[in-house]
């Protein structure tokens, strides 16, 4: 994933790190699972002001996909998955996408028996969590 968005990280002025304890051991569909972190992971890097800092952490069956981007407010948090939501809340400030990729998101998540949540402070950034079946756990 860090080869993946290495140089767009690079173009915007970010720090990427990835955090990993190991392989992300799920039971999932492969092509999914990566359009879901790619897109969690696109809105990080296009969210974030230069200087800032994108994280991808994975630990067994959970990714999460960190930024130090602006946050979102309650609202936002509690509606941050509706189609079109952040798009027309923020699109004039923020370079944000077409308003599709959360809910996106959130659809691939639970399709594959999982589920994504997130979590933000303004002013310090956002976390999206995406905890997808335990391959272990469904031998």
């Amino acid at each position: 994933m860090e080869e993946r968005y290495a140089e767009k990280a690079r173009e915007y002025g970010l720090d990427l790190r990835v955090e990993a304890a190991g392989p992300a051991l799920v039971t999932a569909d492969n092509d999914r699972a990566l359009q879901l972190v790619s897109n969690l992971v696109e809105n990080a890097l296009r969210c974030t002001p230069s200087d800032g800092v994108v994280t991808i952490g994975v630990a067994g069956s959970e990714v999460r996909v960190s930024d130090t981007g602006p946050g979102l407010t309650r609202d936002d948090l509690e509606r941050a998955f509706e189609r079109f939501y952040l798009y027309e809340r923020y699109g004039k400030q923020r370079p944000v996408g077409t308003g599709l990729g959360l809910a996106i998101v959130r659809e691939l998540a639970q399709a594959m028996h999982g589920d994504v949540t997130v979590e933000s402070a303004l002013g310090v950034g956002t976390t999206f969590v995406v905890r997808l079946p335990d391959a272990a756990a469904s031998v």
